[in-house]
């Protein structure tokens, strides 16, 4: 995506660009083109084209590439019953997601779910 500055400077460029203008037919071109880009410019700045992805735009780009991401956890979940700061929260939220305990509880909730909805196994082992 084209930032707004970068769309800014060419706009300026082309308006600045006037050894083609050489009568009156060339020089109401311009400023029609000088217009047309000053009116772009205008109504991206007022509908805020360039907005930051928020959390939910950027879990939809996770989910497009194969990411699961509804149940995604924040610093705030810890923070809210413990005082602590982000970057300690944080990492309270890495070692417990990360650990073998939760690891091993998802994949036995993938199997129990996937074996009730009789997906069949590609590795060929029976379900434990």
């Amino acid at each position: 995506m084209i930032k707004l500055e970068t769309l800014k400077r060419i706009a300026q460029d082309i308006v600045s660009d006037v050894e083609w203008v050489h009568d009156s037919h060339s020089e109401a071109e311009h400023l029609g083109v000088q217009r047309g880009l000053n009116m772009l410019i205008r109504h991206l700045e007022e509908t805020n084209q360039e907005r930051k992805p928020n959390a939910r735009d950027l879990m939809k780009q996770l989910q497009l590439q194969g990411w699961q991401s509804c149940a995604m956890w924040h610093a705030d979940n810890v923070r809210q019953n413990y005082e602590c700061t982000q970057e300690e929260a944080m990492k309270v939220l890495e070692n417990v997601l990360e650990s073998e305990r939760i690891q091993e509880e998802i994949y036995n909730a993938i199997d129990d779910y996937t074996q009730h909805m009789e997906y069949q196994r590609t590795d060929n082992n029976p379900f434990i």
